[in-house]
């Protein structure tokens, strides 16, 4: 599977169990990403995502997501992040807010020491962020 995560600069991913930032130039990122896949999410993260962004990708929104996506299908994981199991993960799209924000929930997995290879950095500013910053691994 193709997993999209987003931390803070501490590798923070929620706190008090909500997301931490959100970002509409992001999700657009994601759904072009996705094109032609599908995008599996939890309920809540779909709550993000607008008729807009629906038409845009087949988004599939299921709390049970990541036992139900297979090779080649794009997840994006906030609320599951304890649920994920890297072995299933083909490619991780690690994408970073540049800011430090409240968290008790983190993704602290090192991308090179678990079997990814940095295949490319993509850079732009988003909605409600000056930089972000999303880093392309491959196992």
């Amino acid at each position: 599977m193709i997993v999209f995560i987003c931390v803070d600069d501490a590798c923070g991913v929620m706190f008090n169990r909500r997301r931490q930032s959100m970002d509409r130039v992001l999700r657009e990122y994601v759904t072009a990403a996705c094109s032609g896949r599908k995008l599996y999410m939890s309920l809540y993260t779909a709550n993000q995502f607008t008729d807009a962004d629906r038409e845009a990708a087949t988004i599939i929104a299921d709390d049970g997501f990541l036992e139900k996506a297979g090779s080649g299908d794009c997840c994006f994981v906030e609320d599951k992040i304890g649920q994920l199991r890297l072995e299933a993960v083909e490619m991780l799209y690690l994408v970073r807010w540049n800011r430090r924000y409240p968290a008790d929930t983190f993704f602290r997995t090192d991308p090179s020491a678990a079997g990814f290879r940095l295949e490319k950095v993509d850079e732009f500013a988003g909605s409600s962020h000056e930089k972000i910053t999303v880093e392309v691994y491959r196992k």
